[in-house]
């Protein structure tokens, strides 16, 4: 993906598949939209813009230090009016796979 397809995103605005956070801060809210995609149809989660598409952007390096998933997403990081974006995509969740890597 990039920046015009990742602004295009934003603008189509939040839905089932697609949510919007703007901080880390509330790591409960986030952990519930993630299981929410992971049972249902999966989704995307977009972290650092606002409900109301307003970017902010996210310290990357708390993110990195702060994680262990079990669920795997497909995590895209992209630079929006010089701010740091994550693209993170999580697929329905189809049981325990050992050994993950």
């Amino acid at each position: 993906m990039n920046v015009e397809e990742l602004n295009k995103l934003i603008e189509t605005g939040e839905s089932q598949t697609l949510e919007f956070k703007k901080y880390l801060a509330d790591m409960d809210r986030i952990v519930e939209e993630i299981c929410g995609f992971a049972n249902t149809d999966g989704g995307t989660l977009i972290v650092g813009v606002s409900d109301s598409k307003e970017v902010f952007g996210v310290n990357i390096e708390k993110i990195t230090n702060n994680t262990d998933p079990v669920i795997y997403p497909s995590i895209e990081i992209l630079e929006v009016d010089g701010k740091d974006i994550i693209r993170t995509v999580f697929i329905e969740y189809c049981g325990y796979k050992k050994n993950r890597w």
